[in-house]
């Protein structure tokens, strides 16, 4: 990514024993130190390093090196695309490791069908070009068409990295540029963007020099102008007014070009994504760089590929911000979709893993318990998700169910306690009234009402402690005339979370239900608020009783049944 022009000097095969010394006399540093380093300071295995350092040194040295060394070692050879004498590989492979020659050739098929499995995974085992498809099927074609595909497209990942952050179509093209200048050490770059209304390119250039002014905001019509960089999408092909000047007379605007970036020539190179004239990227060159630079050809095509397909996207938005100015959400309504999409994401890798973990444990393991309560606050904050971006309308709607508050409480404990860390000291007590009933009300948003008071009593006892968790039903009886009994009317579902913490200052309690208040430093202060207005939808009530240095309670009273 550095050094491109001067790696692009290496010979494309280069000999195992000579590469270090190449490396050394090309560069003055060679690829095992450098990964030595790399290794030393993402402070990973120790001896790690050290097998990088050595796994081009002399087999007798390494001979009585540690294990790590000589597996490394031996895995560089039998990675070697060329091995013109296999009796080195077997030798080397008995001296450092004692393996057989069937036990080398097992491992080298395992590695090409692993190899095989991987080309297909990428989705380019059927797509190769023509130039690079091997037609007798060697392995060595295909490992190095795959070492090519994944070297061209990190590059211009790494090259293309800040695009996500782009606030602006300035802010893409200037990334843009940069990432050119990474990958092929050339700085003179412009653009001329297609303008659809127009039918014309409008020129770009993020530089501050003396033609930027001249350049910006210059329209080339593609129905009357016949110069390079129309010609360019024309033919779908790069042009340079070097091979152009051979052929014919160059226009006046591809002269004034040439002129403005105060070069020997110009490189046209269109941006096209699938038939979409997106524009054209222009470099300012002289006629080695230019050849240099065309003899590129897969990481160029891959390079203005991506730069098409941003582009194109980065139209699309605007049109729509455009089409829909008055329904557009607030920026914080795209932020929060776009944190949502991320979110779930590792959720269902995660809810995955653990149908995969699941499966594999025995039928009477107690983890499958534990493994079905995590999948359910998994599916809990999915739904929470998408009732996030939704409107009003469907906010408002709940989902009523009946919930048997005792059998959530023991779930939630059961979590929490997984969650503590040894030596917390943390004890949590749950006394469950047998005679509770079920009640009909919201699972999940109860659920998080409890989590939230439960998480609250943990994180005000730093030092440990005990919390006591009680559930009763409160019966509501009345009399009717001639009767002697007592007749049971619906009652209220009581729940009381108790914590041995410092309490609550009285002028904080007043005022705890209301956004932003917090006892705790670094919290926000919301999840008390939220309690609240969970609490209130569902028609139930909660109370704080604090004294300071002596704990804190909170009682929930819940109705049995939502009212309509």
């Amino acid at each position: 990514t550095s050094f491109p022009n001067i790696y692009g000097k290496l010979p494309e095969k280069i000999n195992h024993q000579s590469i270090v010394s190449r490396e050394q006399k090309i560069l003055g540093i060679d690829h095992c130190y450098i990964g030595n380093k790399l290794i030393e300071g993402w402070h990973y295995y120790p001896f790690m390093a050290d097998a990088l350092l050595y796994h081009h040194h002399p087999v007798d040295k390494v001979a009585v090196s540690l294990p790590p060394v000589k597996v490394l070692y031996l895995a560089n050879l039998m990675a070697q695309e060329d091995m013109p004498d296999k009796e080195d590989l077997y030798e080397s492979a008995k001296t450092l490791l004692g393996f057989t020659r069937d036990k080398v050739d097992e491992y080298l098929l395992y590695a090409d069908s692993r190899l095989d499995a991987a080309m297909a995974a990428i989705g380019i085992g059927d797509n190769l070009s023509e130039q690079v498809q091997p037609l007798n099927g060697a392995k060595g074609d295909a490992r190095s068409s795959l070492a090519n595909e994944v070297r061209d497209r990190s590059l211009i990942a790494y090259a293309l990295q800040n695009i996500p952050g782009a606030k602006d179509l300035g802010d893409v093209l200037h990334i843009i540029r940069q990432g050119f200048q990474t990958l092929f050490e050339k700085s003179t770059v412009f653009f001329f963007l297609y303008n659809r209304d127009e039918n014309a390119l409008i020129g770009h250039c993020q530089q501050d020099d003396d033609y930027s002014a001249l350049i910006n905001g210059l329209r080339i019509s593609l129905a009357d102008d016949n110069g390079l960089i129309v010609s360019c999408l024309h033919n779908k092909n790069y042009l340079d007014s070097f091979s152009q000047q051979k052929k014919a007379e160059l226009t006046i605007t591809d002269s004034q070009l040439i002129h403005f970036t105060g070069n020997d020539g110009i490189l046209c190179l269109p941006m096209i994504e699938r038939d979409e004239i997106i524009g054209v990227m222009v470099l300012g060159v002289g006629k080695a760089e230019c050849s240099f630079i065309s003899k590129q050809v897969t990481l160029l095509n891959y390079f203005l590929r991506q730069c098409a397909i941003i582009l194109s996207a980065w139209n699309r938005k605007e049109d729509e911000a455009w089409q829909s100015k008055p329904l557009q959400p607030a920026p914080e309504a795209t932020l929060s979709r776009k944190m949502i999409h991320e979110i779930n994401n590792p959720l269902s890798v995660i809810k995955n893993y653990l149908s995969v973990l699941d499966i594999k444990l025995t039928e009477n393991n107690v983890e499958h318990d534990e493994i079905r309560i995590i999948k359910e606050e998994i599916n809990r904050i999915v739904k929470m998700l998408r009732k996030f971006p939704s409107s009003s309308e469907k906010e408002a709607r709940m989902v009523k169910e009946p919930v048997n508050v005792n059998s959530l409480l023991d779930d939630i404990v059961k979590l929490t306690n997984g969650s503590l860390e040894k030596g917390s000291g943390i004890k949590i007590d749950l006394d469950c009234d047998p005679l509770v009933p079920d009640i009909i009300t919201e699972r999940d948003n109860l659920k998080q009402v409890f989590i939230n008071l439960i998480k609250n009593a943990v994180e005000a006892m730093p030092g440990g402690g005990r919390i006591d968790i009680k559930t009763s039903y409160m019966q509501r009886h009345e009399k009717d005339e001639g009767d002697d009994e007592a007749g049971i009317l619906d009652g209220k579902v009581r729940i009381n979370i108790i914590d041995e913490g410092p309490g609550i200052a009285e002028d904080v309690r007043k005022r705890l239900f209301k956004e932003f208040v917090t006892s705790k430093k670094g919290h926000e202060g919301l999840g008390l608020s939220i309690v609240k207005g969970i609490i209130d939808r569902i028609n139930g009530s909660i109370q704080c009783d604090s004294l300071k240095g002596k704990g804190t309670s909170f009682v929930v009273e819940l109705p049995l049944k939502i009212s309509a």
